[in-house]
């Protein structure tokens, strides 16, 4: 795994997580290599306890790598390890510091067989934001991360754009937008179990 990401975006990242922040959007960029990645213990673990439904295994098992390898996060616990009552759900706890307790929730950017528009954007943010901060996980919770994967650059910018109208809606959540180089997250297709 390759991560591409400006010095100010890794300052605007590490700033949000230790300091009270307002609502934060960058982006990166990812490449992944499948026959030479090898996965930590964090994206192992959430490869082998599954998840509560869907096919996100895989998105979820890069996201706490990339986040591992991008700032240090160690995952707490899986989906399916967190205390859930009734209602939303969070992909994974990570610590940051092990001083600071992250709940991230990692979503996919993409509409088959047609392009990316506003309207999808905007119904996935509004649903995964809305969720994410209601999330009674049974876990003290100290920052939010919204982690969206994307397709390309154009998806990562109508994304962007659309992310800007919720600003002012939610403080201490981070959202981060990765272009990937790979279909297989998207389609739950993981060619390395390491």
């Amino acid at each position: 795994m390759t991560i591409y990401t400006s010095r100010g975006s890794m300052m605007i990242l590490l700033n949000s997580l230790i300091q009270p922040c307002m609502f934060t959007v960058i982006s990166n960029n990812v490449g992944i290599t499948h026959g030479l990645i090898k996965l930590g213990n964090g994206a192992n673990r959430i490869m082998t306890t599954g998840n509560n439904g869907g096919s996100s295994e895989y998105s979820e098992a890069l996201s706490i790598e990339l986040f591992n390898r991008l700032v240090g996060l160690n995952l707490v616990k899986t989906e399916t390890e967190m205390k859930v009552a009734e209602g939303p759900l969070l992909d994974y706890a990570a610590m940051y510091n092990n001083a600071l307790t992250v709940g991230v929730s990692v979503t996919r950017a993409v509409a088959f067989n047609r392009p990316y528009t506003k309207y999808d954007a905007d119904k996935l943010l509004k649903r995964k934001l809305n969720a994410m901060v209601k999330a009674n996980q049974g876990i003290q919770i100290d920052k939010y991360i919204l982690h969206i994967w994307t397709q390309s650059g154009k998806t990562a910018s109508i994304v962007k754009r659309i992310t800007r109208k919720y600003a002012k809606d939610y403080k201490d959540v981070i959202v981060l937008i990765s272009i990937v180089n790979t279909d297989s997250i998207f389609f739950n297709k993981y060619p390395l179990r390491s």
